[in-house]
């Protein structure tokens, strides 16, 4: 398995899922010991939570992206339109896990 076939939209919604109840369940765990959640912290819980997995699992990583003119090219557009529907699909679960955690 290689890592571009991690970002598809089952992935995508299910990071966005686990984003908002990983970062509603690490507030909860500062909260009950009693530690300050911001700064360095709250950077860490985000970066691990939301970014990575955001870029894992909706961006993709893939180095041809990289490449001068990609974007432009007819792979590129195709690949950005996936890219918006994994956005959504992020989106939307981030939505559901917001009203369950």
């Amino acid at each position: 398995m290689t890592v571009k076939s991690l970002a598809t939209l089952p992935t995508a919604f299910l990071a966005g899922v686990l984003a908002t109840v990983g970062v509603r369940a690490a507030e909860r765990f500062m909260a009950t010991r009693s530690l300050e959640f911001s700064g360095g912290r709250i950077l860490t819980v985000y970066g691990v939570v939301v970014a990575m997995p955001f870029v894992l699992f909706v961006v993709g990583w893939d180095l041809k992206r990289w490449e001068g003119n990609y974007w432009f090219s007819d792979a590129g557009k195709a690949d950005m339109r996936q890219m918006w529907a994994r956005w959504a699909a992020y989106f939307l679960g981030g939505l559901l896990g917001y009203a369950f955690a």
